[in-house]
């Protein structure tokens, strides 16, 4: 996730960006992998294998975002989990 700053039609729309670029304000994990922010991005390097997710709870959403990830992993992103 790379984070930058929503264009003004965006805000009308009432788009908000779910992550700051700078913290993992807003997010939890769950496990004990070791989350971090590093060069605008949230990744992972160590630990158990987890989830991060959000603090608060979403319905009636669209969720746009860029992912990567290693071709061994076996992850990816989950919804209304």
């Amino acid at each position: 996730l790379v984070a930058s700053q929503l264009e003004p039609p965006r805000l009308k729309e009432g788009w908000i960006r779910l992550f700051d670029g700078q913290t993992l304000t807003g997010w939890e994990a769950a496990g004990k992998a070791n989350w971090k922010v590093k060069d605008g991005t949230i990744e992972v390097d160590e630990g158990e294998v987890g989830l991060l997710v959000t603090t608060s709870q979403w319905h009636n959403y669209e969720l746009e975002f860029e992912f990567q990830s290693d071709t061994e992993t076996n992850s990816g992103v989950f919804l209304r989990t």
